[in-house]
């Protein structure tokens, strides 16, 4: 009996620490620029029509900035423009006669987000247009749950940098120290490219490469990770997306303000 109380208590004494926890953050401003690789990959048909398949190689780069203040509130913003291209096209698993036109075109994002990390639970929301033939707007939506200065549980919804990837629903967990960020877990999502139903003509609006595989209309699922290594003068940033469609980045971080300490 004893024992089983000792274990309530301590119990107890962990769940108030993790809510009880305030943050004590240096402010920081960052400002990141990135180059990515990716691959759209999609697979699509009508109720009676052939089965279209189609790879698009993407590339592209992005600037971001992002502040995080003493009392815990972040808010940032981004820019990315992708170059994206018709790789390959299949009718009903076959190349066709003619050749493959390349089709480069751009899409174009622009977004932000802000929000308030505490002691022991944080939450980010942000929006995000993307710019192609036609426009979506992307929400999202950020819970993070544990000790936010050493390593916690995250749950998004959406997605703050579409043109990379477009998250649906993900959870992982994340870490982070004086010159270490980083972040994993599992995703369903898609990619976003500017498709087409034969190699005549290009959609007049964006499509979301949902993977390749019998259960078509279900989304990619895959792994993420991004890994941030951060000193006093400059960081080095990594990621990537892996499922039926793939992207990876790597850029370089700036910060643009240092503690009276240093």
């Amino acid at each position: 009996m004893r024992r089983t109380a000792q274990l309530k208590w301590a119990a107890l004494a962990g769940l108030l620490a993790v809510r009880c926890t305030t943050l004590h953050r240096t402010p920081s401003t960052v400002l990141t620029g990135d180059g990515m690789l990716g691959r759209a990959v999609d697979e699509s048909s009508g109720c009676d029509g052939p089965v279209v398949e189609q790879t698009h190689a993407q590339q592209g780069g992005s600037v971001a900035a992002r502040r995080e203040g003493e009392e815990g509130e972040v808010f940032g913003g981004r820019v990315r423009v992708l170059a994206s291209r018709l790789a390959d096209f299949k009718v009903n698993g076959q190349a066709p006669d003619q050749p493959v036109p390349a089709d480069p075109h751009l899409l174009w994002s622009l977004g932000a987000h802000g929000g308030v990390h505490g002691g022991g639970v944080g939450t980010e929301v942000g929006l995000s247009a993307v710019i192609g033939e036609s426009t979506w707007v992307v929400p999202w939506f950020r819970l993070l749950a544990g000790n936010l200065e050493f390593a916690w549980f995250e749950l998004d919804l959406g997605s703050d940098d579409p043109l990379y990837f477009t998250n649906i629903i993900s959870a992982g967990v994340g870490m982070r120290s004086e010159i270490l960020r980083l972040r994993a877990g599992l995703t369903s999502f898609g990619r976003l490219y500017q498709g087409r139903d034969d190699l005549e003509d290009r959609k007049d609006t964006l499509s979301f490469a949902e993977g390749i595989g019998e259960d078509r209309g279900d989304l990619d699922g895959g792994f993420y990770v991004d890994l941030g290594l951060q000193t006093r003068l400059f960081g080095v940033v990594l990621g990537a997306v892996v499922g039926d469609s793939w992207a990876g980045r790597f850029g370089i971080s700036i910060p643009l303000e240092r503690s009276a300490e240093e």
